[in-house]
């Protein structure tokens, strides 16, 4: 264990936060990081396989697959744009193509544009 790290026990009671809601907070986006998030539709092509695993774990409960081919789904739900969601559709690289809504298929192609000149 690391020198610095130390742990203790406190004696005193925990209290719950008055007026708070977990859910509530889930639900507007509080563990988005950084701002409360609002309700987009996200439309997404998933290619090379990248998006199966959406199949038995959705993105929201509203979520539509259309298979397009064996390695390639398209997929719809109402989602929170936060800039979590930003990071993970853009860890696809290639393997994503955002249809809507276009602010953040701009945001996501900017990205790429920008982190493609760093290999040139």
């Amino acid at each position: 264990m690391a020198s610095w790290l130390k742990v203790s026990l406190k004696e005193e009671p925990l209290r719950p936060l008055e007026n708070f809601d977990l859910q509530t907070y889930i639900d507007q986006g509080g563990f988005g990081f950084g701002q409360i998030a609002q309700p987009i539709k996200l439309t997404a092509l998933f290619k090379n396989g990248a998006g199966h695993h959406l199949i038995e774990t959705p993105l929201a409960k509203d979520q539509q697959i259309e298979r397009l081919d064996l390695q390639t789904l398209k997929i719809t739900a109402e989602v929170l744009d936060t800039p979590q969601l930003q990071r993970w559709l853009s860890s696809f690289g290639p393997d994503i193509e955002i249809l809507s809504p276009l602010v953040l298929r701009e945001l996501i192609a900017t990205r790429h544009q920008q982190a493609a000149q760093l290999y040139k």
